[in-house]
């Protein structure tokens, strides 16, 4: 089996150097000093950001056999990141759709493409089952709640 280049993992997820490293917060002369591998010295922290952008672990990165990006997950994940951005959904709720859809790809094996009206659906799901819990909590549980966590009424 082929070696795939760390510019292959780029290019399979559709970013280009300029954007990989606008995405990553780096220059787009070190980008490709790590894609050709002149530079071996990376930080974690720009590590951690091209996997995140990749889809891929550190391990895939830097090993010397590196996978194949799931470019189907990634373009659903970056619209996902793309609407919740436009939209202005906060962290909690981004990180509840993110795990959700992974898992929902893990149990296929497989996934589909989710356009931005279908995340917006999933994103009132959300909102809807956040609306039940707190329509469920009594005052004594919000009492209990205050008084756990510090806080004073």
């Amino acid at each position: 089996m082929r070696d795939t280049t760390r510019a292959e993992l780029r290019s399979g997820t559709g970013y280009s150097i300029a954007e990989a490293a606008d995405k990553a917060g780096i220059s787009e002369s070190l980008l490709e000093a790590i894609e050709d591998g002149q530079y071996e010295n990376v930080g974690l922290v720009v590590l951690d950001k091209l996997c995140s952008l990749y889809g891929i672990s550190v391990r895939d990165l830097v090993g010397s056999e590196v996978a194949a990006p799931r470019s189907a997950r990634d373009v659903n994940l970056r619209r996902l990141e793309s609407v919740a951005a436009k939209v202005g959904w906060s962290a909690a709720d981004f990180i509840a759709l993110r795990d959700s859809y992974e898992s929902e790809v893990a149990a296929s094996g497989g996934s589909v493409t989710v356009s931005e009206e279908e995340w917006m659906a999933r994103h009132q799901a959300v909102e809807r089952q956040k609306m039940n819990l707190t329509a469920n909590v009594t005052p004594a549980d919000q009492k209990h709640f205050d008084f756990t966590h510090g806080r004073e009424r």
